[in-house]
């Protein structure tokens, strides 16, 4: 061996595949950063029109030649960067969807995300934090998510597109977003991609795939742009107690917008309204001049509005209240159709009292009304202004005041709900999709569906042989089981608006026996203990949830159960051990049945890729009694996460085991507290776009100074149960809102090494910082010390933690510095993998029989010898 030198074995080490796995990530972002900047310049020479569609994603929007020239009707604004991945539209959203505020976006990513080898589950999971976000940050802004198309030099990939492509779906429409289907007319009759759609590269597009691309787009542009008719209603009041769809004292049956208090700051709206049946329309509320507060002595006894909206109301006044005075509220409504014709119904309540408190309502537009309504002692009287229409820029103002009759020493007018019908201009309708005939299986499910032209809003009503069935109210009407004397029915639909209506032709069902047996369609492990199997029709409960008619991997690990689940589809096999992280795993299927008892194919068998660790995401909340669940918002709707509450934290020896991941999967990880927080601090923000309000509004603190008894309050705590062969990226969260100084927050990460970083939870709403790549002990703990920055200027030097993520990354194997004696080399490197050496640099490559770090072995006189880990 002439030489050894450790620059040759760094160089080896950084092009082992766990490095390129953790750091092209980081690199994909660096490169996009130059796109994201182009756009900004851009917008600063040349701001984009207000309310234009965006659309967002990877280069088939990038290279679409001139997409607004694509849609002439319609408003767009074209964000795609080439080579993205959803993660990337993630990791810039604030920068290129969130300060649009689009009404609606157009978001194409997935085909990038699958090439790079991520899997189905984590592809979604970006898809859902997507919406999440949207739905968060952009509340009524509707997404149409494009399907992933199928281009011919991903061929390989179909059977992950169908997978992502049918869970994208299912999510757009269960929470009112679009799913846009472009996959399907891109296959040919044989279900393969057709190339005359794409360039030589046979990946992107060319003229003719954008042309069937526009003709999928554009009626989904043009259902956007409708009139939006129907009923809307506000509620002004009190922020705790607004109306929504739900039990009493809310509305069991319409959908309200729940002004709140915003309306007594001189900036404050209300954005993206929605009607009773929860359509989300372009119509906002903005303030011109602001209401004084809430006033919450209305009635209680109303029949017309449900209680939380008629027993509060925002007021106004003339002489001095609250130290204010002369406050005449004003409000318009902007985003209006101009078409359409509005009208409006006033309600307020005031109860105890013996004066009159008529208050008078001015609504302009291009015309202009009044109506006056007294709140005293009001239980269900309202007042109308009808037909009045927007102003050319589809605004309408409503100005209140007090009336001559208003003797009230204070002269206070007040709003509790506010009813706008809106009636866009009726022209008849006609069907662009009747429902068709169609040939089912017997007990499988059906649909039939149809599409009209013309103004909203709709009503639906299903027929079968002439007779309305009963709940078949929307345009997809679907039989669950398609029995045999459901044979031969006629199925047609009624659809009508404010001033027309249209009936179908009748579409014959025909219901045959089924002697189609059963196939699996996907399989998915959801964690290392779970798999996920899709099926192709609903099948029998009695077969499909035996656990010994499914084998994987050849009974290693065995199935302890199996369940299926209520779609009829998929069943969920739990395994009695865990799969290998990383690997691929094989299912073999027997003696499964469908409704009509045709059995599976014998060993029928499908394989699937188990997540790797990176995916285990574990998200933990330091707080107070509030904790953070997966389930409904002020929840995380998509994450479960694990709450530190005030019990454990305050304790040197509290313990939270068993920590779960994001997707609910038990671990071996368990927080150990080591130095106890002092307490709970709940004066976070609210505003944060990164994580649930229940995490962000409260964290754990401790102080230097004396503060609530205690002194020298320096919170410790270990995360045991880790991997000692993984790294894990840890980022930490912290609010502390209505502060003037400095709270800076130095958070200390021990394990195999030491590293550090630092975060002020002033007034913080979104900042972060990470560890990155911290390796833990031997005996698999991090151990994690808070105390203050040397720039905590705080009078108690106060130290908070909020939120805590935790994710594991693949560390890449790292070379010591060689040793040389007596005639040995000796190799010493951390992070796993397999020794290999070669006489050069381009090969042989050979593995060394045995070597474990620290490995010892003769040097060879004369005669080169090169070493890397492989892992």
């Amino acid at each position: 061996m002439k030489s050894c030198r450790l620059s040759l074995f760094q160089s080896f080490a950084a092009c082992s595949f766990a490095v390129i796995t953790v750091m092209v990530p980081f690199a994909a972002k660096a490169s996009l950063e130059s796109e994201i900047q182009a756009f900004e310049a851009a917008d600063a020479v040349n701001p984009p029109p207000p309310g234009a569609t965006l659309f967002v994603g990877s280069s088939t929007f990038n290279s679409w030649p001139n997409l607004a020239a694509s849609f002439p009707e319609h408003a767009v604004l074209n964000r795609g960067f080439g080579g993205s991945q959803m993660s990337d539209v993630l990791f810039y959203f604030d920068r290129v969807v969130a300060r649009y505020r689009p009404p609606h976006i157009v978001v194409y990513e997935g085909d990038n995300d699958l090439a790079a080898g991520k899997s189905v589950s984590q592809v979604f999971n970006d898809y859902s934090n997507f919406l999440a976000r949207v739905e968060l940050q952009l509340p009524g802004t509707i997404i149409g998510f494009v399907s992933v198309k199928p281009s011919p030099s991903r061929a390989h990939l179909l059977t992950q597109m169908q997978q992502l492509n049918a869970q994208v779906r299912a999510l757009a429409e269960a929470r009112g977003h679009r799913y846009i289907d472009t996959h399907t007319p891109m296959l040919n009759a044989s279900g393969q991609p057709r190339p005359e759609l794409f360039l030589s590269d046979m990946l992107h597009m060319n003229a003719a795939g954008y042309t069937l691309w526009t003709s999928i787009i554009e009626p989904v542009l043009d259902d956007w742009k409708a009139p939006m008719g129907g009923t809307f209603l506000f509620d002004f009041g009190a922020v705790g107690s607004g109306v929504g769809l739900g039990a009493s004292p809310n509305d069991p049956v319409r959908y309200w917008n729940n002004v709140g208090a915003a309306l007594t700051a001189d900036a404050g709206s209300y954005t993206n309204a929605v009607t009773v049946q929860n359509e989300v329309s372009t119509m906002s509320l903005v303030v011109v001049s602001r209401f004084n507060g809430v006033n919450e002595a209305g009635t209680s006894a109303s029949t017309i509005y449900p209680i939380n909206a008629t027993r509060d109301s925002l007021f106004g006044n003339t002489e001095t209240f609250n130290n204010v005075s002369n406050i005449f509220p004003s409000f318009k409504l902007t985003g209006l159709d101009t078409q359409t014709v509005y009208s409006f119904s006033f309600y307020a309540s005031r109860t105890g009292v013996g004066d009159v408190r008529e208050t008078g309502y001015t609504v302009a537009g291009a015309n202009q009304g009044f109506a006056a309504l007294n709140a005293a002692n009001n239980i269900d009287n309202t007042a109308t202004v009808a037909d009045i229409t927007p102003t050319e820029t589809g605004e309408i103002t409503i100005s209140l005041a007090p009336t001559a009759n208003n003797n009230n020493a204070n002269h206070f007018t007040y709003l509790g709900v506010l009813r706008v019908d809106a009636v866009p201009p009726q022209t008849p309708l006609a069907f662009t999709l009747e429902p068709v005939t169609q040939r089912a299986l017997e007990l499988q499910p059906v649909t039939f569906s149809a599409a009209v032209s013309g103004p909203p809003p709709y009503h639906v009503q299903w027929r079968r042989n002439g007779e309305p069935i009963e709940g078949a109210t929307q345009f997809n009407y679907t039989i669950a089981s398609a029995t045999l004397d459901l044979d031969g029915s006629l199925y047609s639909v009624t659809v009508s608006n404010l001033a027309y209506g249209v009936t179908s032709s009748n579409a014959l069902l025909r219901v045959v026996n089924d002697a189609i047996a059963p196939e699996v369609v996907s399989a998915t492990a959801r964690n290392r203990q779970t798999i996920e199997l899709l099926f192709n029709e609903t099948l029998d409960s009695a077969t499909a949830s035996v656990p010994f008619f499914y084998e994987v991997n050849g009974g290693t690990p065995g199935v302890n159960g199996a369940e299926l689940r209520p779609d009829g589809r998929t069943v969920v096999l739990s395994l009695n051990a865990e799969l290998v992280a990383g690997s691929t795993f094989t299912v073999v299927i027997n003696d499964v049945q469908d409704l009509s008892l045709n059995a599976v194919a014998p060993n029928t068998t499908i394989t699937g890729a188990v997540p790797g660790p990176e995916a285990q995401v574990l998200l933990i909340d330091f707080g107070g009694g509030n904790t953070t669940l997966n389930g409904a918002s002020p929840d995380d709707p998509l994450n479960h996460w694990n709450n530190v509450t005030t019990t454990v934290g305050s304790s040197d020896s509290g313990v939270l085991a068993n920590l779960v991941t994001t997707d609910n999967t038990a671990t071996t990880v368990s927080l150990a507290m080591m130095n106890r927080f002092n307490g709970a601090n709940e004066n976070g923000t609210t505003a944060s776009t990164l994580f649930p309000v229940d995490a962000t509004r409260d964290s754990l603190y401790g102080n230097t100074e004396p503060f609530n008894t205690l002194t020298n309050i320096f919170p410790r705590f270990k995360l045991t149960g880790l991997d000692p062969a993984l790294g894990y990226h840890l980022t930490f969260y912290a609010s502390r809102t209505g502060v003037g100084d400095n709270r800076t927050t130095r958070y200390t990460v021990e394990g195999a090494g030491t590293t550090a970083a630092e975060l002020n939870a002033a007034n913080n709403v979104t900042n972060t910082v990470q560890v990155l790549g911290a390796r833990p002990s031997e005996a698999g703990e991090l151990t994690i010390s808070l105390a203050p920055a040397a720039s905590n200027n705080n009078g108690n030097h106060f130290t908070y933690l909020g939120v805590l993520k935790v994710q594991p990354a693949v560390v890449p194997p790292q070379f010591a510095a060689p040793s040389l004696s007596a005639g040995k080399i000796t190799l010493q490197w951390t992070g796993g993998g397999v020794l290999e050496s070669a006489p050069a640099v381009t090969g042989p490559w050979n593995p060394v029989d045995g070597a474990t770090s620290p490995h010892s072995q003769d040097l060879l006189p004369g005669q080169n010898q090169f070493f890397r880990i492989r892992k």
